[in-house]
């Protein structure tokens, strides 16, 4: 949604609680309410639920269409899209975060290896290789 504000009262519109989250009498320009979702106060459900909006400004509307469309296009690009398009990792709630590396993720991940171990041994650094996983210990404390 994009508003076309001349002179809002943003005080009015922007508040939590019931308290001002900051003070603008008089503005002109380009509002977009690209999102929002419910959330629930402090995470316990026995509070209000409240709605919350995140939304853009720009002095001109061309400077939020500039931005809108720089959204769009990283959209487009964005690799957890793009990696199940293509084919290269998939992701489960297993291990959110963690990508599983398909055959054509595969080849392109360690064709980066190569290159990388190739510029490092170049450049006089050696490998090492520590456990995949530890237990939670600070390893400066050693």
């Amino acid at each position: 949604m994009v508003i076309n504000a001349p002179f809002i009262n943003m005080a009015a519109l922007l508040t939590f609680a019931g308290v001002p989250m900051f003070q603008v009498q008089e503005w002109s320009g380009q509002l977009s309410l690209p999102n929002s979702q419910e959330h629930i106060g402090r995470a316990d459900a026995k509070n209000k639920q409240l709605q919350r909006v995140y939304g853009v400004a720009f002095p001109t509307k061309k400077e939020l269409d500039d931005y809108l469309k720089m959204i769009e296009e990283a959209e487009k690009r964005d690799h957890r899209k793009l990696g199940k398009e293509l084919e290269l990792f998939s992701i489960h709630e297993e291990g959110p975060g963690f990508p599983f590396f398909l055959p054509k993720g595969m080849i392109i991940k360690n064709e980066l290896i190569k290159f990388w171990r190739e510029e490092h041994r170049i450049a006089g650094y050696v490998e090492v290789q520590t456990p995949i996983m530890l237990q939670q210990v600070s390893l400066g404390d050693k």
